[in-house]
């Protein structure tokens, strides 16, 4: 006597739905946007000299070494996260765009090719 099929959740209901394409956009997007997280945008504070500060750009870097700089005017660094939110929601969109445009739209490639998956 064989045991009950275990259930499965609504997600992975839905990933095994997906098409080749559909899968490999899917995993494309993820590690697109795990490297965004990984490498985010970072700024410098600088003293300008006479008092004031000075945002500074200072571009991606790994987040466990952030920029530094031998300038006596460089304070700190900080991440982006106005930038980091914007970059991760165009990967997210751009994902999802792909996932949902790459679906197999026909009735007889989806009965011949399903059967593949």
């Amino acid at each position: 006597m064989h045991p009950p099929a275990p259930k499965i959740s609504r997600l992975q209901e839905w990933a095994l739905r997906l098409n080749r394409r559909q899968t490999r956009a899917l995993l494309l997007g993820v590690v697109i946007s795990v490297l965004f997280a990984v490498n985010p945008y970072w700024y410098v504070i600088r003293d300008n000299g006479v008092g004031g500060r000075t945002r500074v750009p200072a571009g991606f870097h790994f987040v466990a070494s952030p920029p530094t700089s031998d300038d006596l005017f460089h304070i700190e660094a900080h991440i982006d996260w106005i930038v980091f939110a914007i970059i991760e929601a165009v990967c997210i969109g751009l994902t999802i765009g792909f996932v949902s445009g790459l679906r197999d739209k026909n009735n007889e490639a989806r009965a011949t090719y399903g059967q593949y998956r």
